[in-house]
């Protein structure tokens, strides 16, 4: 699903948790998504790559979260949106190669090796696109005021 995240497919990044407004490396961890989630993604990405295929324990780019939600805002239709949280992301990066790194659970801090690999990158790739991504299709309407 990461990279249903990277190429705006999957707009919703469901934790138990806000996260906080802003950017957020994306990790792929070591262990393929189970057979529900892959069933979410190809319903949502039929011609995603095979799972086996891509790249694993790497962070594959960045995320921006724009807004968090509960799932109940969202249409019934909406695949993605699971909670307890829906985290919104509105744009992302895609690093032009996949930088081998262990992860870890919930949020955590880039390794000090890896920040300078992907500035590194980052420098010599030049001008990287932002994808920038139209939430419509998600139909989402006022905030709902917190209690």
């Amino acid at each position: 699903q990461v990279y249903a995240i990277l190429r705006g497919i999957k707009l919703i990044e469901n934790r138990r948790f806000e996260m906080p407004v802003g950017w957020h490396a994306i990790h792929v961890g070591s262990t393929p998504i189970n057979a529900e989630r892959e069933r979410r993604t190809r319903q949502a990405w039929p011609d995603a790559p095979d799972e086996m295929d891509l790249p694993h324990s790497v962070i594959a780019g960045f995320f921006y979260v724009e807004e968090h939600r509960h799932p109940s805002e969202f249409p019934r239709n909406c695949i993605f949106a699971r909670g307890p949280v829906c985290n919104v992301i509105t744009r992302a990066v895609e690093l032009p190669q996949p930088l081998k790194c262990r992860g870890n659970p919930g949020l955590w801090k880039i390794p000090k090796f890896a920040r300078h690999a992907i500035q590194k990158q980052l420098e010599e790739a030049g001008d990287i696109a932002v994808r920038h991504f139209d939430l419509a299709p998600l139909r989402l309407g006022p905030r709902k005021p917190r209690k």
